[in-house]
């Protein structure tokens, strides 16, 4: 879910096949996307529209606060684009789960796709970084890759444990471990400080950053919703 250029909120609805829009006092409205498209990612693009991914037809498409729908770019058949996330360069990045590429499109429907190094990798989540580039979790590869704008994709030579959601805060990449039960910070030198989460087998899955320079973190097996503070020091 985020927040959207109109002042509402947008979410996928990968079941129904639907673009959902809601205001701040909690009005839905959803807009149609064809059947088996289950959308994916959403992201606020350059061009004022939000851009998402249809996983199930291979398709990255936009919509505009008006609701009107149109799909931009067809990927590889079976590749299953997920995450999405606009970059520094203006372009739409968004990964491919099945397909084990990141896949980069500009807003006039331009596309390019990059192979991960590590085959199956299952890219999912993907973001802008503090450092010019894109950062992506690779939850099948165990790994955490770092894209260049020219697409060339580095990944960190060490292993994390289904790693998934990604966030940036104050210059510093963050991730989760969804079976390594842990929230990480990645610095800009590939150093890592593993947070276990206090509760075992919390399935730690999506990190953003709120208010005060607060991390908030969604537990898919403990039904909870946790709070990471980082001390002033």
């Amino acid at each position: 879910i985020i927040a959207g250029p109109d002042g509402n909120l947008w979410f996928p609805d990968d079941l129904d096949n639907h673009i959902g829009r809601i205001t701040t006092a909690g009005g839905i409205t959803e807009f149609a996307l064809p059947a088996g498209s289950a959308p994916n990612g959403v992201t606020v693009g350059p061009d004022g529209n939000i851009w998402f991914t249809e996983f199930g037809r291979d398709v990255v498409g936009r919509i505009t606060p008006a609701g009107q729908v149109t799909e931009v770019a067809h990927v590889a058949a079976g590749s299953g684009p997920d995450g999405i996330a606009k970059g520094p360069d203006g372009n739409l990045w968004f990964t491919e789960y099945d397909g084990s590429r990141i896949g980069r499109v500009t807003p006039g429907g331009t596309l390019a796709e990059f192979k991960t190094p590590t085959p199956h990798a299952g890219p999912v989540r993907i973001i802008a970084g503090p450092d010019n580039a894109m950062w992506v979790t690779e939850y099948d590869g165990g790994k955490v890759g770092h894209v260049a704008l020219d697409g060339t994709i580095t990944e960190l030579p060490m292993s994390f444990s289904e790693p998934d959601g990604i966030t940036v805060r104050d210059g510093q990449v963050w991730i989760t471990e969804e079976s390594g039960n842990k929230v990480d910070e990645i610095s800009a030198t590939a150093t890592v400080l593993a947070l276990p989460m206090p509760q075992a087998h919390s399935g730690p899955e999506q990190i953003t950053l709120g208010p005060s320079d607060t991390l908030w973190v969604s537990e898919y097996t403990a039904h909870r919703i946790a709070r990471v503070t980082i001390p002033a020091s």
